[in-house]
């Protein structure tokens, strides 16, 4: 079944809501976005930061059968996140987590992939999650949505919204990252549970309309980026469906470089571990360190994609130079 929300959060709530607070943590990869954990605090669930993969850069699968295997210490559910937007088939391991723990309810978080509608109900995931909001690949102006296979426990419950909410929470876990902090926030009513503006059958089709004008851009800018870059800073091709992933030395004199000169860039998903959980992730922490998200979507143009190009030479050339081959990380 097809579960549509006005923020892809919103579906997280009302899968988390059903049956009140659970001893059982869910597993997280430590570089997920924060709006995760704070759904899982709002609904009262305990979670666990795991690492992600030097290759795949998703959360470490290793890790994650090890802790499954802790039977006298069970896990209510998995987030398994496609970092940046990474198309990789994990379903073969999605039918091994539950070969490992039947009960575990896995989610396979695509919010920053390019949206989907049919076939989703052949995945081994219990739930597969989409985004449509700001930044996104297609950005429809917000919705969330995904496929919520039968039997999983769904409840919507309208709460009170305050938008100065969402910028106060917004502003601590970014101020939290910024320090390396424990986070703390007061805000109950920064999600936005309120029913979508507008029937699911109509979403589908504004975002069906929107797909192609966006892929063709995309795929635009991300040949001008490769095209352009030495290969040595570039992750691999499978990393840029959402923007364009580069691997530089000094990496935050190069996005306040860009900046000065109207330019922008990303330095998105740094690990939550000492933020909103205990833990050390350093795979998660060496990414962070160095990676750049080179903005590829309606919100840049080509032009500024060339400039852009030219201020990373500029860069390189100021600092020496790119660093080690960055794969794996």
């Amino acid at each position: 079944m097809i579960r549509f929300e006005a923020r892809a959060s919103a579906v997280l709530d009302a899968l988390l809501r059903p049956g009140g607070p659970s001893a059982a943590p869910w597993l997280l990869p430590a570089n997920v976005c924060p709006v995760v954990p704070l759904a899982l605090l709002g609904a009262g669930r305990r979670f666990e930061l795991l690492d992600i993969e030097p290759d795949t850069l998703c959360l470490d699968r290793t890790a994650v059968l090890a802790r499954l295997g802790r039977r006298e210490d069970p896990v209510a559910g998995i987030v398994f996140v496609r970092t940046y937007g990474t198309a990789r088939d994990v379903e073969p391991w999605f039918e091994e987590v539950r070969r490992a723990a039947a009960d575990v309810l896995i989610v396979d978080d695509r919010c920053l992939g390019w949206p989907a509608f049919d076939g989703l109900d052949r995945s081994p995931a219990d739930v597969v999650l989409y985004s449509t909001g700001y930044a996104k690949p297609v950005d429809a102006g917000g919705g969330g949505y995904a496929f919520v296979r039968d039997g999983v426990p769904y409840a919507r419950h309208e709460r009170p919204y305050d938008p100065a909410d969402l910028d106060r929470v917004t502003a601590a876990w970014k101020d939290a990252i910024a320090r390396r902090a424990p986070f703390s926030c007061r805000a109950p009513a920064w999600l936005d549970t309120r029913p979508p503006a507008e029937p699911f059958d109509r979403y589908r089709a504004r975002v069906e309309a929107l797909v192609p004008a966006a892929r063709e851009h995309h795929a635009r800018l991300v040949d001008v980026y490769r095209e352009g870059l030495p290969p040595e800073v570039c992750l691999p091709d499978g990393f840029h469906g959402w923007r364009f992933q580069i691997v530089v030395p000094r990496r935050d004199d190069l996005v306040r470089s860009l900046f000065s000169r109207g330019l922008f860039a990303g330095t998105h998903y740094a690990p939550l571990t000492g933020v909103f959980g205990p833990g050390s992730a350093p795979v998660a922490e060496r990414l962070h360190a160095r990676v750049v998200n080179l903005f590829a979507d309606a919100h840049y143009t080509e032009a500024e994609a060339r400039a852009t190009v030219r201020l990373v030479h500029e860069h390189l050339e100021r600092v020496g130079g790119p660093v080690e081959a960055p794969w794996p990380v």
